[in-house]
């Protein structure tokens, strides 16, 4: 019996994420008369189903099935629009256990690195509100890869901000030019947005010139 399975999923941002299945502890094959205890202690990518049972001549009988497991080996990204490098995160499995493998680099750095970037709008557009930065993802482009809401700490500088609902924005002349949709947060022109986890990829999977706009600067704090 087959069952379908995830092979890559389109994030409609340019992005796609490839899923790569294995069975790094496969069931000896064929199974013979498999056993019907023991089988969550065995360490197979296996499990034992039954699948019928019945009364034959005032006696039960049972009818099985032994399914495979197909793990997820490796999530490859895949930046469809500006060519970045492919971003592989790979998962390792024990025998009765679980063992997850991160990237050493991102895990350390990117809680190191801030990403600032000043108010110069807020506005109100089919009832929705949105504040215009200075900055924009040719400086952060996690957002736009990964497709979620970069977290974000506000700097206020007069106090008066609109709290509520808000879309962050980029200056850039595209509609993915966009930090985090629908956050709560008091917002006002001449505001700092500091956005968090940006110590790792962020500037590097960046375009960096995009329609010239000016890089950002960099201070580094010991």
């Amino acid at each position: 019996m087959q069952f379908p399975r995830i092979g890559a999923v389109n994030n409609g941002l340019g992005g796609r994420s490839e899923v790569e299945y294995g069975q790094p502890h496969p069931c000896p094959n064929p199974w013979q008369y498999p056993p019907t205890t023991g089988w969550d202690t065995r360490g197979l990518d296996c499990y034992f189903v039954t699948t019928n049972q019945e009364i034959i001549n005032g006696t039960w009988n049972y009818y099985s099935e032994v399914y495979a497991k197909w793990l997820v080996m490796s999530v490859t990204d895949i930046d469809l629009v500006g060519g970045s490098p492919e971003q592989v995160t790979s998962y390792s499995y024990g025998g009765t256990g679980e063992t997850l493998r991160v990237e050493p680099g991102r895990a350390l750095t990117a809680y190191c690195g801030w990403y600032l970037t000043t108010v110069l709008d807020v506005k109100r557009v089919h009832g929705e509100r949105f504040a215009v930065l200075s900055g924009g993802t040719h400086h952060l482009r996690t957002p736009v890869t990964k497709g979620h809401d970069q977290p974000l700490a506000v700097l206020p500088r007069s106090g008066e901000g609109e709290d509520g609902p808000v879309t962050l924005v980029g200056r850039l002349c595209t509609p993915k030019d966009v930090f985090a949709r629908h956050v709560t947060a008091a917002l006002a022109v001449g505001d700092v947005v500091a956005f968090a986890m940006a110590g790792a990829y962020a500037w590097n999977i960046s375009h960096h010139d995009f329609l010239m706009h000016p890089k950002p600067e960099f201070h580094y704090l010991s």
